[in-house]
């Protein structure tokens, strides 16, 4: 579950591709990333959705209310 989701648009991979930066709180740990226009995710630490792949969707489902309406 995630907690405290925040997230600010950012620079993408290149200047014509929207990216937004991320944090939040999951399972008692802080984690942060770049969320890409297409939909891929660059972690700042390791993958974690190895361990916990319901966090990536629960990610997706945020941006996609968040930013995409």
């Amino acid at each position: 579950m995630i907690n405290h989701f925040q997230f600010k648009e950012t620079k993408g991979k290149d200047y014509f591709r929207k990216a937004w930066s991320f944090s939040f709180n999951s399972h008692g740990r802080f984690y942060t990333g770049v969320y890409h226009q297409d939909g891929t995710v660059d972690w700042n630490e390791t993958d974690p959705t190895r361990e916990q792949p319901e966090l990536l969707r629960e990610l997706h489902l945020l941006m996609g209310f968040h930013v995409f309406r």
